[in-house]
């Protein structure tokens, strides 16, 4: 079995696919989940221009941290 962060964000059975594709996974978990984290330090306001990419560096800690309390479950 995959990890939690491997797993689709929002999977689909074959009969919701587009144009019957075998499978269609969309974004991951972690992705899903680091747009989100992401989402929230935008908002809030507490970064400058200059760190966009410490942003995303941020979020992906942040989805791995709640990662790691899932799979502790």
């Amino acid at each position: 079995m995959n990890s939690y962060e491997d797993q689709p964000a929002f999977p689909a059975t074959q009969a919701a696919t587009l144009k019957g594709a075998a499978e269609w996974s969309g974004m991951t978990r972690r992705e899903h989940l680091a747009a989100v984290a992401m989402q929230g330090v935008i908002a809030s306001g507490n970064y400058s221009d200059s760190s966009y990419g410490e942003v995303a560096f941020q979020a992906l800690h942040y989805a791995d941290a709640l990662i790691e309390l899932f799979e502790m479950e």
